[in-house]
């Protein structure tokens, strides 16, 4: 019973023309709109590997056999977001092969799914398997709850970010790529910043306590077949 917790990044760029006032010899600075969805996807269950494979799946061997594992899709962790930056070009006054380049708008989905192995060991209408079930479920209802919380304030750190884009100098047409990547680059760093020093310490934090001592010492208690369901499993 082990919590796997990854944060991916997918980056998608939607790029807008639009027409603007010209500008002289420098950019202003992006003003960008800012939008956090929180998408929660329906919770999945599969129960079609063994205990010996979850164990060796999450490299825990040494440590105990895994009988329930949370984790999220593929493998990977239970939630993740994508972004996509949508940007505004504008010519500079009397040239107008060169462009200014701002982001007009950045708009992030959080998304949360997880995913709950139980070890084929125990039938689901075992005692083992419902204590297995339980204990993992305690896992998604974190997961959900730190969805939730961390939704509003993911919202104000994208605001932050918003705030602090710097200006971009005027490029010519073969440098609006460049421009482009730049200020998203500058976006992705803040972000997983924010993720990898707050947010995913808190929610390690949390599923932890879950997997606390006393959870582990009274699981076993509750059931009495916990030995030969696992060794009727590999009988010939």
């Amino acid at each position: 019973m082990r919590t796997l917790s990854l944060f991916s990044m997918i980056l998608t760029v939607l790029v807008v023309f639009c027409a603007a006032d010209a500008y002289a010899n420098s950019c202003p600075r992006s003003n960008p709109v800012t939008e956090v969805k929180r998408i929660t996807l329906k919770t999945k269950y599969y129960r079609g590997s063994s205990a010996w494979y979850l164990t060796a799946w999450a490299g825990h061997w040494g440590k105990g056999v895994i009988l329930g594992l949370h984790t999220g899709a593929g493998g990977k962790g239970p939630f993740w977001a994508d972004y996509k930056a949508s940007f505004d070009f504008a010519p500079v006054r009397n040239n107008n092969s060169v462009m200014c380049v701002k982001v007009s708008k950045i708009t992030v989905r959080f998304f949360a799914q997880p995913v709950v192995h139980i070890a084929s060991e125990y039938p689901p209408e075992s005692c083992e398997f419902k204590q297995i079930l339980k204990h993992e479920k305690k896992h998604v209802a974190v997961t959900k709850q730190w969805q939730r919380d961390y939704t509003p304030l993911l919202r104000r750190e994208l605001e932050s970010i918003a705030r602090k884009l710097p200006a971009s100098p005027p490029v010519g047409e073969k440098q609006v790529a460049g421009a482009q990547e730049a200020l998203v680059n500058i976006i992705r760093a803040h972000l997983d910043k924010y993720m990898e020093q707050k947010a995913i310490p808190d929610y390690i934090r949390r599923q932890n306590k879950v997997d606390d001592p006393l959870e582990y010492r009274l699981v076993p208690t509750r059931c009495e077949n916990w030995q030969s369901y696992h060794y009727s499993a590999y009988e010939e």
